[in-house]
């Protein structure tokens, strides 16, 4: 009789991949200096933040220096029918989107300023976990 003997195999250890989040991926689609905001201390984000504007950055001041979260406010901005924001430094949107007042310019849609924040979740897309503040 022939014994059938067990035999063993090297298993490799699961990978782990790591956790992102939406907002890890809307902070690693942002050039490095930028990113550098996410770590400053809230007392020096406002001047770190100006010196990148200055440089030509965009930068989204209720989510780089406030610290508001990424997803959450995009959703936001979109549900109120915005596809542009100013960043740092430009002027503010005088009237809001579906809004009109007689000869007072009204929100374009279609037509960003140079260097405005294109209002998007997209960077959503590359999370594999879900915003704490979203059920998705």
């Amino acid at each position: 009789m022939d014994l059938i003997t067990p035999t063993t195999r090297a298993v490799e250890p699961a990978q782990v991949e790591p956790i992102v989040t939406p907002s890890d991926a809307y902070w690693a689609k942002q050039p490095p200096s930028v990113q550098a905001l996410r770590d400053t201390p809230e007392d020096q984000r406002p001047g770190l933040a100006q010196q990148l504007a200055a440089q030509g950055y965009a930068i989204d001041v209720p989510i780089m220096v406030w610290g508001w979260d990424p997803l959450v406010t995009m959703t936001v901005r979109q549900n109120m029918g915005y596809t542009w924001v100013p960043s740092a430094l430009q002027k503010p949107v005088g009237v809001v989107p579906g809004v009109a007042f007689p000869g007072a310019p009204g929100y374009d849609p279609n037509n960003a300023p140079p260097g405005s924040i294109q209002v998007t979740t997209d960077f959503a897309k590359d999370a594999n976990s879900p915003d704490p503040w979203i059920n998705s």
